[in-house]
């Protein structure tokens, strides 16, 4: 039986058809989510493959759960409780990156419930790791919810429990273009809700903390990035790109970013988490994906509500080490409710 056959696919469509969302149960991936512009029409706004065997030699992690560490861990080794916990540095060798080869993005997840039918469609997946096959100290059982509310709103709601104390660290891998048939993100104003970002080294792990005002990191006004990127000035050029992690303003469940194309399509983003990695696609290199394109760098953007990457090697490891008694949860979402005429 091949990947297309074992990996099972899931279609929720909000009740006014505002958008339609397609998930599969390998990574508990978005495959597809179909989006209207200005004039009605709709468009598949998420980068991804063809078939579903694709998703199955995938690096860049399309549409996929990160996890139990979403981002990296430098040298893939952190101390807990008096123990050196050695994972696996399935980045170049050096970093441990989204969980590793057993990670949450590589594992086939189970149904646990689908509602198609319900004033807002549902469908919740789970995802059981074992300590003995991913090199994390606990077991860890998972459940992720995707629901569709108020017709252009895709709602993600993680619940976690672990074994014994865990670092857990978990966000969503959709890479987004909203205008799928154009090249590149020239049509797209980004902003983002945050005075200040980690400024990471040539192995993508912070290293100090900075206020954006002045700099080209400065997202919190509505800009048009693509100078930005083909310029790539000094705090771009490392990375090639966008790969920062910034620190949104306010606590619990709020708007971080906003992203509004000139079709007419916006996304707004929000999350209960105390960070977001902003990432323009600096490593799509000739992937091959939809409709026969070849993806190249900048050709989508990811907004990924997470922890801050390595943080568990940091005087704020504490804020992400789980146990029996500590449950993990996370609430984001992605709102395409469109914006008043000639506003964004």
């Amino acid at each position: 039986m091949n990947a297309d056959q074992t990996t099972r696919r899931f279609t929720l469509q909000s009740a006014s058809q505002g958008i339609r969302v397609e998930i599969g149960t390998f990574g508990a991936r978005l495959l597809s989510l179909w989006v209207p512009d200005r004039h009605g029409m709709m468009e598949d706004v998420l980068l991804g493959y063809e078939r579903l065997s694709d998703y199955r030699q995938d690096n860049a992690h399309f549409g996929a759960i990160a996890g139990p560490w979403a981002n990296r861990i430098a040298a893939g080794s952190f101390a807990l409780d008096e123990q050196q916990i050695q994972l696996e540095c399935n980045e170049d060798g050096i970093n441990h990156l989204h969980g590793g080869s057993q990670g949450t993005g590589m594992r086939d997840w189970s149904l646990v419930s689908y509602d198609p039918d319900a004033p807002s469609p549902s469908v919740r997946l789970a995802c059981r790791l074992d300590k003995d096959s991913t090199g994390y100290p606990a077991d860890i059982q998972i459940e992720l919810e995707y629901r569709l509310e108020r017709d252009f709103e895709l709602h993600l709601r993680y619940w976690a429990k672990v074994s014994q104390r865990c670092p857990l660290n978990l966000t969503s891998h959709p890479y987004f273009s909203l205008t799928p048939t154009l090249p590149g993100l020239d049509q797209h104003h980004f902003c983002i809700h945050a005075a200040q970002v980690l400024i990471p080294d040539e192995h993508s792990i912070p290293v100090r903390t900075v206020e954006v005002a002045g700099t080209a990191l400065d997202l919190q006004a509505a800009v048009t990035i693509h100078e930005r990127l083909e310029q790539l000035p000094g705090e771009l050029e490392l990375m090639g790109g966008f790969d920062h992690c910034y620190l949104p303003e306010g606590e619990g469940y709020r708007v971080m970013a906003e992203v509004q194309s000139d079709n007419g399509r916006r996304l707004r983003f929000f999350s209960d988490q105390p960070a977001l990695q902003f990432y323009t696609g600096n490593g799509l290199d000739h992937a091959h994906g939809k409709g026969g394109r070849h993806y190249f760098p900048h050709d989508g953007f990811c907004l990924e509500a997470q922890c801050r990457p390595n943080q568990v090697n940091t005087e704020l490891a504490e804020a992400v080490i789980y146990s029996p008694r500590r449950s993990y949860q996370q609430h984001s979402c992605y709102d395409f409710t469109p914006a008043a005429p000639n506003g964004r």
